[in-house]
């Protein structure tokens, strides 16, 4: 389980990324791999850029969509574990 009270930042010598019309487009400029988001991953993408830890990013999306706190957490918390195995951030 990750920590709520961590920030995760992205690797910007690594990564080349950009928020357009509510998705993110993120390249890991190491392998090419080229990866993009919904509306939710991008609101996520751009918490984390601004430095944001996990439970404010996680009280974000609350705020922003109709989910529970434990519904954003899960998703939250499942985004951040794939942009790791991606060595995105």
């Amino acid at each position: 389980m990750l920590n709520l009270h961590q920030c995760f930042r992205p690797r910007d010598e690594e990564i080349a990324s950009k928020v357009i019309d509510g998705e993110a487009i993120i390249i890991n400029l190491a392998n090419g791999v080229y990866y993009s988001t919904d509306k939710v991953g991008a609101l996520v993408w751009e918490r984390l850029q601004a430095g944001y830890i996990l439970d404010d990013v996680i009280r974000a999306v609350t705020d922003a969509y109709d989910v529970s706190p434990e519904q954003a957490e899960s998703k939250v918390v499942e985004l951040v574990e794939e942009l790791l195995q991606g060595t995105l951030v």
